[in-house]
């Protein structure tokens, strides 16, 4: 696979399982099957809030994401952003879900009554934000008038709109949510699962 097969409209998402210390170069692994150069010759360069890209490259994006024991990298060839999130009961998504939504988004979510929905719901909705945040390259409390306009009204619709950003939520892998931010008109989707 190399950068030139991928079509305008293609996202190629990666995931596989990892340990502390291998995101970076499991990272460098996936990205180099694009580049056919060896994964320790890729250099980045960050804009100024840490979003990375390839250096002296504008045709190809990438971002990465993860979570417990799963890592996520999306490819495309556009702004991209990614968010995966493991699913947990435990985390205390009220004071979470109080911090990144608005007041009629929590007021939305609050009509969610079912334990196991709600906690869907959220994980939906956070994973969205996350990787619009990551799109962008702003940080989670930006003032970005895109971060303003995410709000979901259908818990169950995989696909948002926010300001031309369409935010899809993918069943990738069991029992984490898994977003993808892009400007890309009806993206389509390839998942890899990579093995070391």
């Amino acid at each position: 696979m190399t950068w030139e097969q991928l079509s305008a409209s293609d996202i190629h998402l990666w995931t596989c399982k990892y340990t502390t210390g291998q995101v970076d170069t499991l990272n460098r692994k996936v990205l180099s099957t694009y580049l056919k150069q060896p994964p320790q010759s890729i250099q980045f360069v960050e804009n100024e809030n840490g979003k990375p890209y390839f250096k002296g490259r504008s045709d190809l994006f990438f971002n990465l994401s993860h979570s417990a024991d799963f890592l996520a990298v999306g490819v495309a060839r556009s702004e991209i952003g990614v968010d995966i999130e493991k699913l947990s009961e435990t985390r205390d998504i009220e004071s979470i879900a109080q911090k990144i939504m608005s007041e009629d988004q929590y007021n939305l979510f609050n009509m969610i009554h079912n334990p196991d929905s709600r906690v869907i719901a959220f994980y939906r909705y956070w994973t969205g934000f996350e990787a619009l945040v990551k799109a962008l390259g702003v940080t989670q409390f930006s003032n970005h008038i895109s971060l303003k306009k995410f709000v979901i009204d259908d818990f169950t619709n995989p696909e948002v709109e926010a300001d031309g950003w369409t935010i899809n939520n993918l069943k990738l892998v069991q029992g984490y949510s898994v977003s993808v931010a892009t400007q890309i008109k009806d993206p389509k989707f390839s998942s890899f699962e990579f093995l070391d």
